[in-house]
């Protein structure tokens, strides 16, 4: 936590009282919390679900196809649905849970057949934010990617 006298530093506010400095630190730890809750909610891969999904992981999660993997489909996903028109709310998803089933570093023939079941779990339990045209383009994405 910021000290009074580093909040005056910082905002250049040596005339500030330290009940005035005080108010606004609290005031920005106040706005910062409330920043990054609106930002977690918007996030479709919120931390609750991701932690979710790692968990269940029973591969090393940093191996070849755990979440640094995860992450890139992501970020190169992302950039296409930008330039494609995909829903990216759907992409967003397929990143982290294409192959989030799979039981081997190599050929897996069914992984995603198993992430695809996997998807209607967690949305039947209220944990995928989507609708059921996002659901079903999701699953099939999941199910037939190689």
């Amino acid at each position: 936590m910021l000290s009074i006298r580093r909040v005056k530093e910082l905002i250049m506010g040596e005339n500030l009282s330290d009940n005035e400095a005080e108010e606004v630190r609290d005031g920005c730890r106040a706005l910062a919390e409330i920043i990054f809750e609106k930002w977690n909610s918007e996030r479709l891969i919120n931390i609750k679900l991701l932690k979710i999904i790692k968990n269940q992981f029973i591969l090393d999660i940093n191996s070849i196809h755990g979440f640094p993997h995860w992450e890139r489909v992501e970020k190169i996903g992302s950039y296409l649905a930008e330039h494609t028109g995909a829903d990216k709310e759907v992409v967003r998803l397929f990143a982290y849970l294409h192959d989030s089933k799979r039981e081997n570093e190599d050929f897996d023939f069914n992984h995603g057949l198993r992430a695809s079941e996997y998807i209607q779990t967690l949305f039947t339990k209220g944990l995928l934010p989507i609708n059921q045209k996002q659901l079903d383009t999701l699953k099939h994405a999941c199910a037939y990617h190689s």
